[in-house]
């Protein structure tokens, strides 16, 4: 569980300075996880960025709103 809490850290600091690679490295580098932790850091926080952008948010509002009208 603690790594869910370490991976929930650094998509919450990547997202909110909008920049992944620091918040990857920077919540790895403070908490002196091991290798193994990177991934699923890196997965996480990739994840995120991937939700929060305009243009996924505006792709699946658009694909939701045509699946309505059929």
């Amino acid at each position: 569980m603690p790594v869910l809490a370490l991976a929930g850290a650094g998509a919450v600091l990547a997202t909110t300075q909008k920049a992944p690679v620091f918040g990857i490295v920077f919540t790895w580098e403070l908490a002196r996880a091991g290798a193994w932790t990177l991934t699923s850091l890196i997965a996480v926080v990739l994840a995120v960025m991937l939700l929060v952008s305009p243009a996924w948010q505006r792709t699946l509002i658009d694909r939701l709103q045509h699946s309505w009208k059929r």
